[in-house]
């Protein structure tokens, strides 16, 4: 009785153990593999066919799995991984939101927001995608149901009753099946390239675009930058002669007052030495401006000089871009 028992309990710990985790025991939307089986109507001992799909994390990717004679001819053909970032982003913001909502903060506020807006930025790339990756993607997945569907028999899987049939009659049969799947695999296997071939051709066209695209972008950036190198340039230049104007009469000032105190009575002597000291004072500050302001002007003409060399290096690139468009569809 005793063994019985302990023979009873093995058996549920394991049964519980084996189904932490799987589709037995754990909940649909929180289990990280899901697992559905169809059978065939009939079932015999010796056989066993039927189709497994399995729904993995990702929100969610399916597995098709078919299984026919226990195993003796498995095929499986996995969906393309899909863009889950936008249903990341959410999820993780509203636990964020989740998080702080006792929080009646204007900081929290500000952190949920803020940190939307950058995850809305940073997973924008992941949500782009180029045609060529979508044909490649796309066309091997549909291939590969084709397979699974009987449109590519790439193994020897006949299925006559030869029991009837002579020796000789045997081997033109396995040889003529045998040619039916070589010539199946070589055919598949070349669609397999031609797919891969077009979607690299169709990549490089559209890295072509977006070549151009930068490079155009890149020049008109340039030129904004040209516009405002050159309206600093202006005011530069504005500044430094308006400096030049207030030294000429600042010195005019400072000569006067030298003048004032040559001629001053000892009484006034006190206030045109005074003033001398203001007027030198004044000369010396404008001076400095002056220079301050020349410095801005040699700066304001480097940063034109720069931007214009920048847009004849960018206008390049775009020429050369289009003479190599012109070049290939000749």
């Amino acid at each position: 009785m005793s063994k019985f028992i302990i023979v009873i309990s093995l058996f549920i710990s394991i049964t519980f153990l084996a189904g932490c985790g799987t589709t037995l025991f754990s909940h649909r939307e929180t289990n990280p593999s899901i697992q559905d089986m169809a059978l065939n109507t009939h079932f015999w001992p010796w056989s066993k066919q039927g189709l497994n799909t399995f729904s993995t994390t990702a929100s969610r990717r399916m597995v098709l799995t078919r299984i026919e004679d226990w195993g003796h001819r498995i095929i499986s053909c996995a969906e393309p991984s899909p863009d889950v970032g936008e249903a990341f982003k959410t999820s993780i913001y509203d636990a964020l939101k989740l998080a702080i909502k006792h929080d009646k903060s204007q900081l929290a506020g500000e952190l949920a927001n803020t940190y939307k807006r950058e995850v809305q930025t940073e997973i924008s790339s992941l949500l782009s995608r180029s045609q060529g990756l979508q044909l490649f993607r796309n066309a091997t997945h549909n291939l590969c149901m084709d397979r699974m569907n009987d449109g590519w028999v790439l193994d020897d899987a006949s299925k006559y009753d030869t029991s009837l049939l002579s020796e000789q009659g045997k081997k033109e049969l396995f040889y003529n099946q045998l040619e039916r799947v070589n010539k199946n695999k070589k055919d598949y296997d070349e669609i397999k390239l031609h797919i891969f071939n077009q979607s690299v051709e169709l990549i490089k066209l559209e890295l072509k675009n977006i070549r151009l695209v930068t490079a155009t972008a890149a020049v008109s950036r340039a030129l904004d930058s040209v516009e405002k190198s050159s309206i600093a340039k202006n005011e530069a230049d504005k500044l430094f002669n308006s400096k030049q104007k207030e030294l000429v009469v600042a010195e005019i000032a400072l000569k006067n007052a030298k003048t004032t105190l040559e001629k001053a009575t000892d009484t006034d002597k006190s206030a045109a030495k005074k003033a001398v000291e203001e007027a030198t004072s004044n000369v010396e500050k404008i001076n400095n401006e002056l220079k301050f302001a020349q410095e801005n002007v040699e700066k304001a003409k480097k940063d034109l000089q720069q931007a214009q060399e920048f847009v004849v290096k960018m206008q390049a690139v775009v020429d050369k871009i289009l003479l190599a468009e012109v070049v290939t569809t000749k």
